[in-house]
This record gives structure tokens, C-alpha cells and sequence, in this order.
């Protein structure tokens, strides 16, 4: 049974040492074999160099990750500390608080009007 890459190549490259086609030279199938053999050795060597690259990026994104992760720990501490202080004013300062929150309530009712 003859496969695709039995079939096919890059024409005026020769085929592996290794690797006898037993075709008639300058054959159709010979020469779709050859362009066959020619692009797989493209494939590989462009391969071959976007895995660094791809590595990188990778590298990267890792890194990019574990700095969102650590800033949104840092917001979500100084969020409970912003909320802890709130608390601790409400708690200190009832009537002001009440006070405040009816003159916000008021200016927010003006202006909807």
C-alpha cells in the first residue's frame, strides 16, 4: 500500500540516502514525492524554530499571571482594610455617620430630579 508521503516530494530535492524510491526518475510520482519530502523539512525546521519562541510566550504569560494574581491579593487587603476602617468610623461616630449618610441621601435626590 503507498502512502501520501510515499507519493510525494520537492521537485530537484533528492530523497534520503536511506530512503530508495523505487520510482523512474523524473516521474510524477517521483517528483510529488520529492515535493513531499521538501516540505516536511520545511515543516520541521520551522518548527524547530517557533518552540523556543512559543516557550517564551509561555514563560511570559506565567509570569504575567503570577503578578495579576499577586496585585489582586494586595487590592483585596487593602479593600478589607479601607472596609475594617469604615466600620471602626461608624462605630466611633454613630450620629455623624447618620448625619453624613441623610446630607448624601438628600444631595443624591436633588439631583435626580
Amino acid at each position: 500500500m503507498t502512502t501520501m508521503n510515499d507519493t510525494f516530494s520537492l521537485p530537484n530535492a533528492t530523497p534520503p540516502a536511506n530512503e530508495p524510491t523505487g520510482l523512474a526518475p523524473n516521474s510524477p510520482a517521483d517528483l510529488m514525492q520529492r515535493v513531499v519530502h521538501g516540505a516536511h523539512e520545511t515543516i520541521d525546521r520551522m518548527a524547530q524554530t517557533a518552540a523556543p519562541q512559543v516557550q517564551k510566550l509561555g514563560d511570559g504569560m506565567a509570569s504575567a499571571s503570577d503578578a495579576l494574581q499577586a496585585q489582586a491579593g494586595r487590592l483585596r487587603q487593602t479593600r478589607d482594610e479601607w472596609a475594617e476602617s469604615l466600620r471602626g468610623t461608624v462605630r466611633d461616630n454613630p450620629l455623624a455617620t447618620v448625619a453624613v449618610a441623610l446630607a448624601i441621601g438628600a444631595l443624591i435626590a436633588r439631583v435626580t430630579r
